[in-house]
């Protein structure tokens, strides 16, 4: 304000608010100058009319923060309080510095002899396009003779040529249905004008929301530093309830923050791609599980808003957020909850470079900042050969080097040169970084597991005329060649290789492949079958079931005290009967068995909302003193003894709680017999279906016992044993939705994977905290990882080599063929067995020689083939003239022997010479044999 008000007298005059909001877009960054009318608008109406009388017409402190609420508002809603800080700063600055450099050059062109120039009339107005030729008279005083006047176009005038014709006119401009008093158009103006007071209430509510929460920050930050300094006790007390009150405060702010919009998802931010602003981004907030998708579009600040209802409780929220801008790698992002969220977008740029693709040979280039190469084969178009000008667009996110696009600053001193190239280079490499999507993935076996970042490459192949997507071709790959990164270096040396992961949008989740990787020219080893993945997993999983408990001393400490206490009661009820026999009190259980006997007998016959209730017996036991002496809680020797017992225990939150879960249990693990009660087979048993089926039934019984394990938990220090106050909630949750899972999900065959903390951590924050429904999502989850693991054996029963991945089974889940995905699997599966067999003859092969040569092994195979045709028809000639041959002299024995019975002497010359010509046909045939 005190910038804006250059005068000092405390209201903002309207010259000095045009010009100096003037000086003040230039450093926003915003497109062309400002609309010198829409100011003169908004100062209007901003000031209040009461400020008029009290500041001359002026604008006040008052007026001034209505304005950057209501106009200004896009340009703080995005940031934190150190960046509006430093951006007010800035903006300070950068007002005063325009402002006297222009007083200065002004006082610098004075002369004696200057003369200013004569003020612009006022209003200011917006400023003009280059006139139009002025034109003819004769078409001028056709023009002269009026318009129309509508509400939503104001004033209006026809052109030349319907300048007569008053119909013509009125269909061209569509003003016989916007009248002045046109309802409709009312209405229209009435919603636009709410809708428009909405999002200045919303932005206006972030603003408070913001400023409130750092000054909570503040002050919790204040108290901490007071504990600390305290030296009594009594001071660390009262800064001890001074912080919990604090933390209090900031837990319903987030609260009304959240119900703010209950059964709705509302994003709000910014599209930013290093320094600048993104305009027109299309952003798209897809629903994973529904499909369903809601696009939008950011401003000309960045600035955007999504919506979409959602029921995190019922179906999830399970949301991903895609922004894409040309010339930016696609930004995904994983939204889950309801309520309103902050995000800010920070889009990688991309590289461009254009070749000349061929059809027959493989083009090599290297990225001259980063040394990443890229080997392009041949490419398709629409599934035809492509030959001419392409285009490869790639974003490179590497840690230790940052996104590697270009230089980042040119420094001519070499002083301190190294060190501030080196703090820039981690700052690119930190927002590189933040931009690749999130980290955790679906590995070959089934498991959600988090990941760690070696590198990541995104590269698109194009036409360069037309944009259309280029494809590579069926028997080539696109190799990229990055720097070996230190990950890479010590995941060599400990025996653990990184593998190839591929984000896939449908699933909104990374894939593992099983791609080839190499380093330094040496093969790594391929990842593990899901076979061997899913044996390392059960063997991690039952270490840390076996590992000791760090709350098992806490609870058998609390038994112990339970037990003690009930022992106390039990001796001094005994010393009462010894002072004061009673006859009716012989017999009577001190255990709590008969009592529990009584009582569950009760409930199964007249409470059937409790008809499961299996308490402890120890519950049953307690002796409690009144004015008359030591009774039993829950006594039994008489009916209405037993029915005012089991009124009192249905109030137990023990006997509630034992009945929801014996109910649980009976339906997540049943027996054969109970599966058949409820409809489901024995084979049917732990599958989709079986949990698909129980989901409502089940669902109010984990409920119960969900909020019983949340509400009755307590934080305790490992090592001191002392109560942790400052625990947040979803820990707890986190905390009982593990042990939930590990009473009744398990995996229910040899090779299936087990659920992971990075599932259940997922499945709880997309349903909102609601550990029922992330029960039942994760029970879902591992029946399908059961299912799979029953495909991939029927796999090696039909091929031992053959085996799939998680993601490349689940087509077969939804219906597809198994045989079918066998012939897609087998190439894979005869380059691992030849690799096997290699490996078993103490040989060395690269996979991709394996490869190479399998993929040859058609063209020889038909080689082959031929030549076995060839020989064969070879031989079958030969085998039809021996048996000509043979024949042939048979005949002429046969003559030569009537030619001696005739005594035909020609005719003994001539079958004698065929017969010796024959014989020796026939001998040659057989020598050659």
């Amino acid at each position: 304000f005190n910038t804006f008000d250059v005068d000092g007298s405390g209201s903002i005059d309207l010259d000095e608010f045009v010009k100096v909001q003037g000086i003040a877009s230039q450093l926003y960054g915003l497109p062309g100058a400002p609309v010198k009318q829409g100011l003169v608008e908004q100062y209007l109406q901003a000031r209040a009319p009461g400020e008029v009388q009290q500041y001359g017409g002026g604008l006040g402190f008052e007026g001034f923060v209505r304005w950057q609420l209501q106009w200004q508002a896009p340009f703080w809603v995005t940031g934190e309080e150190m960046e509006i800080s430093e951006r007010c700063r800035k903006l300070g600055e950068h007002i005063k510095s325009k402002r006297s450099s222009s007083q200065s050059s002004r006082s610098q062109r004075m002369t004696p002899r200057h003369r200013p120039r004569p003020r612009s009339p006022w209003p200011p107005q917006a400023p003009s396009a280059k006139a139009a030729p002025r034109p003819p008279r004769s078409a001028r005083k056709y023009a002269s003779g009026g318009g129309m006047a509508t509400a939503a176009k104001g004033f209006v005038q026809p052109p030349v040529e319907v300048a007569f014709d008053l119909d013509t006119y009125e269909e061209e401009f569509n003003l016989k249905e916007e009248s002045s008093d046109d309802e409709a158009y009312r209405e229209k103006k009435l919603a636009e004008a709410a809708l428009v007071q909405e999002e200045a209430d919303e932005v206006c509510f972030i603003a408070e929301t913001d400023v409130r929460s750092n000054v909570l920050a503040e002050r919790l930050h204040l108290a901490r530093l007071q504990f600390f300094e305290a030296l009594v006790q009594s001071q660390r007390e009262a800064c001890r309830a001074k912080e919990k009150n604090i933390l209090e405060e900031m837990q319903k702010l987030v609260i009304s923050l959240a119900e703010r919009r209950l059964g709705e998802m509302v994003l709000r931010g910014s599209v930013v791609c290093g320094q600048a602003v993104l305009q027109a981004s299309r952003l798209e907030l897809q629903d994973v599980a529904a499909g369903s998708k809601t696009g939008a579009k950011s401003s000309s600040e960045g600035i955007f808003k999504v919506s979409t209802a959602v029921s995190p409780q019922k179906d999830g929220s399970n949301h991903l957020l895609v922004t894409r801008h040309r010339g930016a790698a696609p930004l995904y992002r994983k939204m889950a909850g309801e309520g309103l969220k902050r995000c800010r977008m920070e889009m990688l740029p991309l590289q461009a470079w254009y070749f000349q693709a061929s059809a027959t040979e493989r083009i090599l280039f290297e990225d001259k900042h980063s040394g990443a190469r890229f080997r392009i084969p041949a490419l398709l178009k629409a599934g035809q050969a492509f030959a001419g000008k392409a285009k490869l667009s790639y974003a490179l996110v590497l840690p230790d080097y940052g996104s590697m696009s270009r230089p980042v600053i040119k420094l001519k001193r070499r002083d301190n040169a190294r060190d501030f190239a080196q703090a820039e280079a981690s700052r690119v490499a930190a927002m590189a970084v933040a931009a690749v999507p999130e980290r955790h993935g679906r590995s070959m076996g089934g498991s959600q597991v988090p990941l760690l970042l070696a590198a990541a490459a995104f590269a698109r192949l194009c036409d360069a005329e037309d944009g259309e997507e280029l494809d590579v071709a069926a028997d080539g790959k696109l190799e990229v060649f990055l720097p070996c990164h230190s990950l890479a270096l010590h995941a060599l040396e400990v025996g653990t290789a990184p593998s190839i992961w591929s984000f896939r949008e449908e699933h909104a989740e990374w894939c593992q492949t099983p791609q080839l990787l190499r380093c330094n020219n040496k093969e790594l080893p391929s990842p593990r079958q899901p076979e061997a993945e899913i044996r390392s997993s059960l063997e991690k999983s039952s270490a840390q079931t076996s590992r000791p408990d760090a709350a098992a001393g806490c609870r058998a400490e609390q038994e112990s005290l339970q037990a003690a206490e009930i022992r106390r009661g039990h001796e001094a009820w005994i010393r009462q009967q010894r002072r004061e026999p009673q006859a009716h009190l012989e017999g009577v259980c001190y255990c709590g068995f008969r009592s529990k006997e009584a009582i569950l007998h009760h409930f199964r016959t007249s409470r059937r909302e409790l008809r499961w209730a299996d308490p402890p017996k120890r519950l049953f036991a307690g002796v409690q003193p009144d004015e008359t002496g030591f009774h039993q809680i829950f006594p039994y020797r008489t009916q209405d003894d037993i029915i005012a017992s089991a009124e009192r225990a249905a109030m137990h939150p023990e006997v509630v709680v034992s009945h929801h879960l014996t109910a649980a249990a009976r339906l997540l693990d049943p027996c054969p017999e109970m599966a058949k009660d409820m409809g489901l087979s024995s084979a049917s048993l732990f599958t989709f279906r079986h949990y698909d089926q129980i989901s409502g039934r089940v669902l109010p019984h984990l409920r119960h016992l969900a909020s019983f394990l949340v509400e009755g938990a307590r934080a305790i220090h490992s090592v001191k044993g002392d109560d942790l106050v400052q625990v947040a909630k979803m820990a707890i949750k986190m905390t009982a939705l593990e042990f939930m899972v590990n009473c009744w999900i398990r995996p229910r065959k040899a090779n299936s994977a087990p659920c992971t903390v990075q599932e259940l951590w997922e499945a709880l924050k997309a349903r909102g905290g609601d550990v029922a429904t992330a029960f039942l999502y994760v029970a879902l989850q591992q029946a399908n990882r059961d299912s799979m693991a029953t495909l991939r054996k029927q796999l090696r029963h039909r091929n031992p080599s053959l085996w799939a991945s998680y993601d490349e089974l689940l087509p077969a889940l939804h219906g597809q063929s198994l045989e079918t995905l066998a012939h897609q699997f087998q190439s894979r599966a005869d380059i691992q067995a030849l690799q096997d067999l290699v490996y078993q003859r103490g040989g060395r092969c690269r996979r991709m020689s394996l490869a190479a040569a399998l993929a040859e092994r058609p063209s020889l195979v038909q080689a082959a083939q031929q030549r076995q045709a060839a020989l064969v028809a070879a031989a079958k000639e030969a085998r039809a003239t021996e048996e000509k041959a043979n024949k042939g002299w048979a005949t002429s024995m046969r003559n030569l022997k009537r030619a001696l019975i005739n005594n035909d002497l020609s005719q003994q010359l001539d079958e004698s010479k065929a017969t010796k010509e024959l014989a020796a046909l026939a001998k040659k045939k057989e020598g050659g044999g």
